[in-house]
C-alpha cells in the first residue's frame, strides 16, 4: 500500500490571464494505481467556469477532454522524461473578467484490468483538482 501521491498538475501560465488569453497546464500521473495493466490518463475539465465543487453537476456542464500526450494532437508539448501516456497537457481561456475556479479531474484508465473472476474489464482511478484564475478585462 502506498501512502504518497506523486501525481501533479502544474500551470505554465501565471494565475492571472486576460480575457480569451488560454491558460496552459499538464498534468501528470505520478502514483499510478493501475501501472500493471498498460494504463493511460486524461484529463477533464471544465473551463466554463460552472462545475459545483463537490462535482454533483458534473453530468450536466460541458466538459473538455484533453488526451494523453502520446496522442496529443493539440499541444504538442515536450515532457522529457515523463511517461507519455501518463502525461496530459490541457488548456483553456474564459470570455469574461472575474475569479475563476478551474476545477478537472485526471482520470487513470486501463483496458486490460483483471478482475476477480479473472475477466479483462475497464477500470480507472480519479483524481481531483481545483485551480484559482483571476481573468482580468484586456482594456484595463
Amino acid at each position: 500500500m502506498r501512502n504518497s501521491s506523486y501525481d501533479k498538475f502544474v500551470f505554465l501560465t501565471n494565475d492571472t490571464i486576460k480575457i480569451n488569453q488560454y491558460y496552459l497546464a499538464f498534468a501528470h500521473c505520478g502514483s499510478p494505481l493501475l501501472r500493471d495493466f498498460d494504463s493511460k490518463i486524461k484529463v477533464i475539465v471544465d473551463n466554463t467556469n460552472s462545475l459545483n465543487s463537490d462535482f454533483s453537476n458534473i453530468n450536466s456542464v460541458k466538459l473538455d477532454t484533453f488526451q494523453y500526450a502520446k496522442i496529443d494532437t493539440i499541444h504538442k508539448a515536450d515532457f522529457g522524461t515523463y511517461d507519455l501516456y501518463k502525461t496530459a497537457a490541457f488548456s483553456g481561456k474564459f470570455k469574461n473578467s472575474g475569479k475563476k475556479i478551474l476545477r478537472g479531474l485526471m482520470i487513470e484508465y486501463s483496458n486490460k484490468y483483471i478482475d476477480t473472476d479473472s475477466d479483462i474489464v475497464y477500470a480507472e482511478s480519479q483524481t481531483y483538482f481545483e485551480k484559482e484564475i483571476y481573468v482580468k478585462d484586456t482594456i484595463k
